[in-house]
């Protein structure tokens, strides 16, 4: 079986430099913007990547337009289908339910579990989120313990929370 080809382009936001990359079924990575290539080979090992402006643009439209304050949600499709386990796919697409502007708490979202998984458990998979601002885990208010864990670091965070509750009320 041959394997998936992930295409990939970069995304210039506020002078800071993204890797976006997705596969046939939608979106599968976006990057802090340190560390491209060695962020998605640890998320991805040994995949085959091509740089692919035109097939990633539609993409990287529509994430500057979110990071400008011009959308709310995205329209393309996700493919997290290579990363983690299925309690990190349902941790993950809980996260994607959760309001633009607001926050929910890592316990909220491990009993609103079908099988509750331990805070720790959401945590990790919250913390491993292949796919920056999409997957909102910025909007998930962590314990103590991992509150300085978001991808992009705590100022990014607190930088997007800050950013969405403005565009929401404006």
């Amino acid at each position: 079986m041959a394997s998936k080809l992930y295409y990939y382009d970069f995304m210039e936001f506020e002078h800071e430099f993204y890797l976006v990359a997705a596969t046939l079924s939608g979106l599968a990575f976006v990057s802090s913007s340190e560390n491209q290539f060695y962020e998605f080979y640890s998320f991805y090992p040994h995949k085959m990547t091509v740089q692919n402006a035109d097939f990633m643009q539609p993409y990287i439209d529509e994430l500057i337009d979110y990071l400008m304050g011009r959308r709310r949600e995205f329209t393309f499709r996700l493919d997290f289908s290579d990363f983690g386990t299925p309690l990190q796919h349902e941790v993950l697409d809980l996260v994607l339910k959760i309001p633009y502007g607001t926050q929910m708490s890592s316990q909220s979202i491990a009993l609103a579990m079908k099988e509750p998984a331990s805070i720790r458990e959401v945590e990790n998979a919250v913390i491993l989120n292949p796919i920056l601002f999409v997957i909102p885990t910025h909007r998930v208010i962590l314990t103590k313990r991992h509150k300085k864990s978001y991808r992009c670091g705590p100022e990014m965070k607190e930088f997007i929370l800050n950013f969405e509750k403005r565009m929401l009320h404006s």
